[in-house]
């Protein structure tokens, strides 16, 4: 099977972004993930007032499961995998978070905000593929490792990994 995927972080919408707040970019988001052209997409950073703008605007396009960071539902920043339906369905959303209890939405002692990985299951005629889409720390090293790790134990060869991995950040 061939499957064209991609990862975006849309930057939320809180950000205090001057001429690029979310509201004038937000039409440039969009033709973006029309135009990738993928299969697959992770978006990250994606907030609850964008989320439905996406799904108003996309037009039934993709399915779009997603998970609030804060509270494993609605709340905080969501992890989104949009599922273009001319491919495939979406079923099976986990969630995890990179803690001691991963099905408990919390953070990483040394992280700033509550990190998750959300794995998505994708269905094309009879075959099925895991989709993880993950958006790491970006001040912590020692939280990118230990997220690192629980991703390489939680799916180990069997899945597609996609998100913000914060490479080559020199924050500590």
């Amino acid at each position: 099977m061939r499957v064209t995927v991609a990862t975006f972080n849309l930057r939320n919408s809180r950000g205090l972004d001057g001429r690029n707040i979310w509201w004038r970019r937000r039409r440039n988001a969009l033709r973006v993930i029309r135009t990738l052209g993928a299969d697959v997409i992770a978006l990250q950073e994606v907030r609850p007032r964008q989320l439905s703008w996406l799904v108003r605007h996309l037009d039934g396009e993709f399915a779009l499961p997603a998970v609030g960071r804060d509270d494993g539902r609605s709340r905080g920043e969501h992890m989104v995998v949009a599922v273009r339906r001319s491919f495939g369905s979406a079923s099976a959303v986990e969630p995890r978070w990179f803690t001691a209890t991963p099905s408990v939405p919390g953070r990483h002692p040394e992280a700033r905000f509550n990190r998750m990985a959300l794995a998505v299951t994708v269905h094309r005629g009879a075959e099925a593929f895991t989709v993880v889409g993950t958006h790491l720390d970006e001040r912590s090293v020692a939280a990118r490792r230990d997220a690192t790790a629980r991703l390489a134990e939680w799916y180990p060869g069997t899945a597609l990994l996609l998100g913000d991995f914060k490479i080559g950040r020199a924050h500590v």
